[in-house]
């Protein structure tokens, strides 16, 4: 009988001392992240390595992302993939065979495995096929 009457006293016991008038706690404001615009450069980044009339596929990743396919992987292109961070409308077409010159441009604050690719920017790019 004791322990029905704890049970039954129990939760309105909690309610009664856990409605108190208490002074909200002040809550951080919280800055919005910030986004990088990948073709800038910063005193932390600098050129690793320059593509000069290289020829290779546009690749459609997902949502409005599109890829330079190069087919090869080294210690600086580990996924073997570059994005753009300039390439023109007219040049986002799945499968599109291309030919560019860029700057693979080093972020050494982001991890390569956070990436789907080494950022470049492009100085030059034209159609090799439609």
């Amino acid at each position: 009988m004791k322990q029905n009457l704890f049970i039954l006293f129990s939760p309105i016991t909690l309610l009664i001392w856990g409605c108190q008038n208490k002074e909200p706690e002040e809550i951080p404001e919280i800055e919005p992240p910030v986004y990088i615009n990948l073709c800038e450069r910063t005193e932390e980044t600098y050129v690793d390595t320059v593509f000069q009339d290289f020829v290779c596929p546009v690749e459609f990743h997902h949502d409005t992302t599109y890829l330079l396919k190069v087919f090869m992987r080294s210690s600086k292109i580990q996924t073997g993939y570059l994005v753009p961070c300039s390439l023109p409308k007219e040049f986002r077409k799945n499968g599109l065979l291309v030919k560019f010159s860029g700057d693979v441009i080093s972020y050494p604050d982001i991890d390569s495995l956070d990436r789907l690719g080494e950022t470049i920017q492009l100085t030059s790019i034209e159609i090799i096929n439609k």
